[in-house]
């Protein structure tokens, strides 16, 4: 345990880190002990909660996913670096930090705007590397890496192109965030003591070694956002120590299957893509997640098409049969706190959507269900927190059914977004029951058709757009504490807001748009048809930031509507292309501090009025 402790020191003061993380450098480093048939993820959970417990880390958290974060005290963490001397060392950026030659554990803590260069040669063998952010500053990278023989730790940044990973066979963590890579090579597959393999934001990552099966050690397996991966390699199923695996791809050929997940106890995150090649609800039975107790998120996803009608009007019926099938068979754990369904195009959902036997979920996401009509009742959920619905093509109305039979309904909501449903006429609610009482955020956004929504008093935030015109003036008017609106193509605001973005609205100069809006504190207009601004915003006087950006048409500002904006501090000007003058009004920005221009190539004459501010 004191090994584990001392080592956080490699981590620059105020770092924030991850409980999974910090598990894989210690398991990596021989540092947590083997205990009889307890795995060592499970012996670095224990330790982990044993150092918390002792107060050497604070601002503990947990998101939806089961992600843990953490921090050190600076106290703590000089009490850590005097326990490991000069075996780890930061270098910061800028400066020219000394290398003890007893450094065994390296963090550079780089950035792009860093103009020190690292020659990599004049190191003595290390033992973990760990590059903060950008590799563009390494030099001699490749005759490092090819005499050190006793590296376990690799983690590098952005800009660090291919590698051979014969570097050293005992290498145990690997990680190469932001990578340009597009094939991780196959001499990957020879690192046999490999523990972590960490590919998190590799967007052009394409290929995956194929003897990724004789990674035996292997426990943590990261390729979240790796959006180019087609498939995943062959045989996971045969890495039994594996407990995190982010992303599964279902393929058609042998060892792809989904039945490669039936006997790995994985933990946190796991999606599931490519369900639209299984043939069976017995095949997806073999996924085995109502058995993974200690999954915390999980996401379901079919093909998505690129044409929403088409795909609703030619999809055979006996695929619509099959997604229901499939998807009845994927039932996770009831532990199970975010669920993410992608791409289903049955009629209807399984009984343990409508049942909900998941009393613990806090988000619920449901896109591209094209053809489902009617919402499961998930007002029942105790716990939800957010809920994102989106391409529901089909569906026409929100009725009582979407309550449940709860007295309150929705008692925890706090978000909710419905996105892109073109049908939808009609969002009624339950006379006598309270709904949505902590609901304060909500996004109704490409829904022409919805002309009804029930009263919602404590929304706080509210984005609408791409919605019939009659919606906005009742909704603002019920909503008494509403402080924060965005909005396109409407004209009428409550007096009350705080923060207001416009966007892709038809403004005129005459426009009463800003009238009684006197404490806005925040306004951001981004209208490529404005050409004045409203006349309403020399009325701004609590008006504290301006952004202008896309105003396209935009000639100048007004010497008028700038006289009232006493308490503005903040200026932004952005790619407006044809903005010609401040105008003599700048003069009256008395409290400006903060002035930014950029992109308005137009801007040449009366800038001498900027010195004058």
């Amino acid at each position: 345990m004191k090994q584990c402790f001392s080592f956080c020191s490699i981590f620059p003061k105020d770092s924030v880190m991850t409980k999974d993380e910090l598990i894989g450098l210690w398991m990596a480093n021989g540092f947590i002990p083997s205990r009889g048939a307890l795995d060592l993820h499970d012996m670095g959970c224990e330790i982990f909660s044993e150092l918390t417990w002792r107060s050497f880390f604070q601002e503990i958290d947990e998101d939806i996913d089961g992600t843990v974060t953490c921090k050190m005290h600076d106290l703590i963490h000089d009490l850590a670096t005097s326990i490991m001397g000069q075996e780890c060392c930061v270098i910061e950026p800028n400066e020219g930090t000394q290398i003890p030659k007893t450094a065994r554990h390296l963090f550079v803590n780089n950035s792009s705007l860093s103009t020190s260069v690292v020659d990599l040669t004049t190191l003595q063998p290390l033992q973990s590397l760990i590059v903060g952010n950008d590799c563009s500053n390494l030099s001699n990278r490749a005759r490092f890496f090819s005499k050190q023989k006793y590296l376990k730790v690799l983690d590098l940044g952005y800009n660090f192109g291919n590698i051979s990973f014969k570097i050293s066979k005992h290498l145990r963590y690997l990680r190469l965030h932001h990578s340009p890579l597009k094939t991780l090579p196959e001499s990957t597959s020879s690192l046999h003591n490999l523990q972590t393999l960490s590919l998190i934001n590799c967007w052009p990552l394409k290929k995956l070694p194929e003897g990724m099966k004789n990674l035996k050690n292997l426990r943590y397996f990261d390729i979240r956002r790796c959006y180019a991966l087609t498939s995943t390699p062959v045989a996971l199923g045969q890495l039994s120590f594996l407990r995190k695996l982010s992303m599964f791809i279902v393929g058609k050929e042998d060892g792809c299957g989904i039945d490669e997940l039936k006997e790995l106890a994985l933990e946190g995150e796991l999606s599931i893509k490519g369900l639209h090649n299984l043939k069976s609800s017995m095949e997806a039975k073999n996924a085995n997640l109502i058995k993974k107790h200690n999954l915390k998120a999980l996401s379901l996803s079919w093909p998505v098409s690129s044409n929403l009608c088409s795909r609703v009007c030619s999809t055979e019926n006996s695929h619509h049969q099959n997604d229901e099938e499939i998807l009845s068979a994927l039932q996770p754990h009831s532990n199970l706190k975010k669920l993410r369904i992608v791409g289903y195009q049955g009629l209807m959902f399984p009984y343990w959507m409508m049942d909900l036997p998941l009393p613990k979920l806090v988000e619920i996401s449901l896109e591209n269900c094209e053809r489902y009509h009617q919402l499961p009742p998930l007002g029942k959920l105790r716990f939800l927190k957010f809920l994102y619905i989106s391409g529901m093509g089909a569906l026409k109305y929100i009725d009582n059914s979407f309550y449940g039979d709860m007295e309150s309904s929705f008692p925890s909501l706090k978000v909710l977004s419905i996105r892109k449903a073109p049908c939808l006429e009609e969002w009624t609610t339950v006379n006598g029951r309270e709904h949505f009482p902590l609901l304060s955020s909500l996004t109704i956004n490409d829904c022409p058709k919805l002309v009804k929504l029930p009263m919602l008093q404590s929304l706080k935030d509210l984005h609408i757009g791409g919605t019939n015109v009659t919606l906005l003036t009742p909704l603002i008017m019920n909503a008494t504490v509403l402080t924060s609106l965005k909005i396109s193509d409407f004209t009428e605001l409550p007096g009350q807001l705080d923060r207001l973005s416009v966007h892709s609205c038809s403004l005129k100069s005459s426009s009463d748009l800003l009238d009684n809006l006197s404490s806005l504190k925040y306004l951001h207009i981004q209208v490529p048809s404005i050409e004045t601004l409203p006349a309403g915003l020399q009325n701004l006087s609590s008006l504290q930031t301006l952004c202008l950006s896309d105003c396209s048409s935009l000639l100048s500002l007004p010497v008028n509507g700038l006289q009232g904006l006493s308490s503005l501090s903040s200026l932004y000007i952005q790619h407006c292309k044809t903005l010609a003058s401040l105008s003599e009004g700048v003069r009256y920005l008395t409290s400006l501090e903060d002035l930014l221009i950029n992109g308005c190539p137009e801007l040449t004459s009366n800038t001498s009025l900027l010195f004058d501010i």
